[in-house]
């Protein structure tokens, strides 16, 4: 898929009515095994000083030698930029292959959440 392409898939999952509760996150981590359960995570949010704030414990953590992830939203330049691993964006065909990946996991599931045009 191509950066309109995956741009357009995902917009089609959004909605202009908030959704508060986390049934969504919680049924889409099932649907790939669970992964959060094998890291180690620290959740930066709040109104001001986030990128600072990530900028230090990236530096830090990577000075003793921990493989860093980040995701940061919105993104700046490019729709990679948002999703790096010690401070390289993830690589543009390494993206499109988990949309795809996710795509594949998501359509055709009768009684998801996230199945048919429910917007979620």
């Amino acid at each position: 898929m191509k950066e309109i392409e995956n741009n357009q898939w995902i917009a089609h999952y959004r909605t202009d009515q908030p959704h508060f509760g986390l049934e969504r996150m919680v049924e889409l981590l099932a649907l790939r095994g669970n992964p959060h359960l094998k890291l180690k995570v620290i959740h930066i949010g709040g109104t001001n000083g986030k990128g600072s704030t990530i900028a230090f414990l990236k530096n830090m953590l990577e000075k003793l030698g921990l493989r860093v992830g980040v995701f940061s939203s919105p993104y700046l330049i490019h729709y990679t930029d948002q999703i790096s691993i010690n401070g390289e964006s993830i690589p543009e065909a390494r993206l499109e292959t988990l949309m795809a990946d996710y795509q594949s996991l998501l359509e055709g599931r009768s009684g998801c959440q996230f199945a048919g045009n429910n917007r979620v």
